[in-house]
């Protein structure tokens, strides 16, 4: 979570760069070099996020097959134990 809110607040950095070089003309802001660069760095950061998103919901998924697999076996131990309780 705190790999995200890192990549978060350098778009954010990026993006607020971008906005004080957009008021300047075509050649020195956007246009530029380091406009252009500043636009790459922010594909890149989005790309990263959409990474790190796509991880996390990876994990999730796989944890919450854990847990369902855990209950399941709980579960199945417990009806057991119920029959052994009741047969004797």
């Amino acid at each position: 979570y705190s790999v995200l809110n890192d990549i978060e607040f350098q778009e954010s950095r990026v993006n607020s760069t971008l906005s004080v070089i957009n008021d300047m003309p075509f050649s020195v802001g956007r246009g530029s070099k380091q406009g252009m660069d500043l636009e790459k760095q922010l594909a890149q950061l989005s790309h990263e996020r959409n990474g790190e998103e796509i991880a996390c919901w990876r994990d999730t998924n796989r944890l919450l097959g854990d847990i369902f697999e855990s209950w399941t076996g709980y579960a199945d131990e417990r009806r057991k134990k119920r029959l052994m309780d009741d047969g004797f």
